[in-house]
């Protein structure tokens, strides 16, 4: 598994570059950028990689002295829980 990103999203590949979690965060201006969407695979559904996700771009955010807008929008299939769910 590797963590990889741009300016406008995070994302993880499994060993053969499929991308298996994303989480998309668009710059709204200079100094804003929005948390607009993230998805884990079933994969490596509970193993933290969102989270891991998320602390990359805030710790990001934090040394460019980015603010953060959160735009959350969830959609649990079958009996998946949120109570792990880290907002920052």
């Amino acid at each position: 598994m590797t963590i990889k990103f741009d300016k406008e999203k995070t994302w993880v590949e499994d060993e053969q570059g499929k991308e298996i979690a994303m989480l998309r965060h668009p710059k709204l201006s200079r100094n804003i950028v929005k948390i607009e969407y993230m998805y884990v695979d079933d994969s490596i559904f509970g193993q933290g990689v969102s989270e891991k996700m998320m602390v990359m771009v805030v710790n990001r955010l934090k040394r460019r002295g980015s603010e953060l807008s959160l735009g959350v929008h969830m959609r649990l299939d079958g009996l998946r829980s949120i109570r792990n769910m880290m907002i920052l």
